[in-house]
């Protein structure tokens, strides 16, 4: 038998409790950042006027959009091997969806902090808004991201695999995710307040505490008739 075997724990799942957690905190990051740079900033001029206003907070805003993407993936095996015994087609698709939206993230946020570290670049805010308006650059994490909550939901409910009270959680997560991108989509303050608010600062951080608490699961121990096979 292998030593992997004769661990309590699965490694990639510890690898998903630990980068949920450090995903709770980016999440507060976040909302704090979106903050300082102001919300009107956003609606007025786009992410090109609040990166050029706000230039610091715009930055950490971005630098934890990366981080959390970059968690993300991380912690996308171990929530597809959730879901790939009993739903492996679902279970795939979503978790590819996942990885688009987190790597589409990383791309997108890291163009801006190229753009705001590139002090002499010549582009203006309203041409750097064209290229990478605010909206497209949501709809990975919040879009695509979001599916894979809701599939999740879906799945951990069909099978029961998760705890009726984390599926409740995964679908109001998808749903604020969906709320807060068409808030932004439609340019309503109001609306991208309750978005924000909700999702970064309470639905998203509970979710991953919850899933944090999933992870790691104890490994099967193998019977004696498996052990005389190996």
């Amino acid at each position: 038998m292998s030593d992997r075997q004769h661990s309590q724990f699965d490694d990639r799942d510890r690898l998903g409790a630990a980068a949920s957690v450090v995903q709770v905190v980016l999440f507060w990051v976040i909302a704090g950042a979106a903050l300082a740079v102001g919300v009107d900033r956003f609606l007025g001029g786009g992410p090109g006027v609040a990166a050029r206003e706000r230039p610091a907070p715009f930055v950490i805003l971005s630098i934890a959009f990366v981080a959390i993407a970059i968690l993300g993936l991380a912690i996308t095996p171990a929530e597809k091997a959730l879901l790939a015994e009993k739903a492996p087609g679902p279970a795939q698709f979503g978790a590819a969806l996942a990885s688009l939206g987190h790597m589409g993230t990383i791309a997108y946020f890291s163009w801006w902090i190229s753009y705001v570290l590139r002090s002499a670049d010549p582009m203006t805010p309203e041409l750097a808004n064209q290229l990478a308006p605010i909206a497209w650059g949501l709809a990975f994490e919040l879009g695509l991201v979001g599916a894979w909550v809701w599939i999740i939901a879906w799945v951990g409910a069909r099978h029961r695999l998760v705890p009726r009270g984390f599926v409740r959680l995964s679908i109001v997560k998808a749903l604020s995710f969906w709320f807060t991108l068409v808030a932004v989509a439609v340019e309503s303050r109001p609306l991208m307040v309750i978005g924000l608010g909700a999702t970064a600062v309470f639905v998203g951080p509970a979710w991953h505490l919850w899933v944090a608490r999933l992870f790691p699961k104890p490994v099967r121990k193998p019977t004696k008739e498996e052990i005389l096979v190996h």
